[in-house]
C-alpha cells in the first residue's frame, strides 16, 4: 500500500511541476493540458489546478473572458528550476527536429500548438543520430564502469568490425554524441561517435583501464583575446556575446576537449582557421 501511495504522490508532483512549466514558459494553463499529457479525468485536473494554486499562489490567475489560467508577472517557480532548453523543446520546438538531440521527445509532443511552430531552428548535421539500443547499452556501460563489445559500421566492407571498449563518459561535439572510451585492443583513449556504432552487446563485468585518462582528468585555463584582424563592430559583438572582461575570455576546460573548443570558438592556432575570432594569450 505504501508503494502505491508513494507512486501516486510522485505522479501528482509531476503533474504539478508540469503545470508550473506551462505557466512559466507558455503563460497559459488549461485543464485540457493535464488531461492530454497524463490521461487523467476532468475532476482530477481541477483538483491539480487547485493544489498548484495553493503551492504557488502568485503563479497564475483565472481569466474569465478567455476561460483559462494565465501566468503573472510576479510568478516565481516553486517546483522546478527553469531551463531555457527545456522550455524551447517543450513549447517551441518539434521534438523530432533534432535541434536538441540531448532531450528525449516530449510526451506532450502531440499537443504542440500550431501557432507555436517555426519559432526555433538550429544547425544539425544529417546522419549523426545513433541507434537508441546502442545509446542504452553504452549508457549502462558508463554507469556500471564496464567494458562492452560494439560493432562499428565500416565503409570498406559490409561486415561490421567488432571491438571491445570501456566507455567512461559522453561528449557532445555540436553535431552528435561521442563516447569517451578506452580501446582494449589498441590500449588508448579516444572519442567514439555513437552514430558509427552499428550494434552493442550487454555490458560486461566492471573494467578498470590499465592507465588513467590523464587528458580527461586534467583541466587547464584557456585565456583568449580578440583577434587583431577583427573589425570594431565584430569586436563589440564578441564582447557582448561572451561577456568579455578587459577583452579576455577565460575558460576552464578539460585537456581532452581543448581542440574541440578552440575549433568551435575559431581560435587562430596557426592552422589556418577561417575568419578567426580569438588568439591564445
Amino acid at each position: 500500500m505504501k508503494i502505491i501511495e508513494s507512486s501516486e504522490s510522485w505522479a501528482a508532483t509531476e503533474r504539478l511541476r508540469f503545470l508550473e512549466k506551462l505557466a512559466w514558459w507558455r503563460g497559459v494553463v488549461n485543464r485540457k493540458d493535464l488531461r492530454q499529457a497524463f490521461g487523467i479525468s476532468q475532476p482530477q485536473a481541477t483538483i491539480d489546478l487547485q493544489r498548484f494554486q495553493q503551492l504557488n499562489p502568485t503563479a497564475v490567475r483565472y481569466d474569465l473572458r478567455r476561460k483559462h489560467y494565465e501566468s503573472t508577472l510576479e510568478m516565481k517557480c516553486a517546483l522546478h528550476r527553469p531551463v531555457l532548453e527545456e522550455g524551447l523543446m517543450l513549447f517551441l520546438g518539434d521534438p523530432g527536429c533534432g535541434v536538441f538531440p540531448w532531450c528525449l521527445a516530449s510526451r506532450i509532443a502531440d499537443m504542440t500548438d500550431d501557432t507555436m511552430l517555426d519559432r526555433i531552428d538550429g544547425v544539425w548535421v544529417a546522419g549523426r543520430s545513433a541507434d537508441p539500443i546502442v545509446e542504452r547499452m553504452l549508457f549502462l556501460a558508463v554507469v556500471r564502469r564496464s567494458s562492452i563489445r560494439v560493432s562499428l559500421k565500416s565503409t570498406s566492407n559490409r561486415v561490421p568490425v567488432e571491438i571491445d571498449i570501456a566507455p567512461k563518459a559522453f561528449v557532445f561535439d555540436g553535431g552528435g554524441w561521442l563516447a569517451r572510451s578506452w580501446d582494449l585492443s589498441n590500449h588508448c583513449y579516444y572519442d567514439l561517435p555513437l552514430s558509427e556504432v552499428a550494434a552493442a552487446g550487454w555490458p560486461d563485468e566492471p573494467f578498470e583501464p590499465e592507465v588513467p585518462d590523464h587528458t580527461w582528468d586534467r583541466e587547464e585555463t584557456l585565456n583568449l583575446v580578440l583577434h587583431p584582424s577583427l573589425r570594431s563592430e565584430e569586436r563589440d559583438t564578441l564582447v557582448r556575446r561572451y561577456g568579455l572582461k578587459d577583452g579576455v575570455l577565460s575558460l576552464r576546460v578539460r585537456e581532452a576537449m581543448r581542440g574541440r573548443i578552440l575549433e568551435y570558438l575559431r581560435v587562430d592556432t596557426g592552422s589556418g582557421v577561417k575568419s578567426p575570432c580569438f588568439l591564445l594569450r
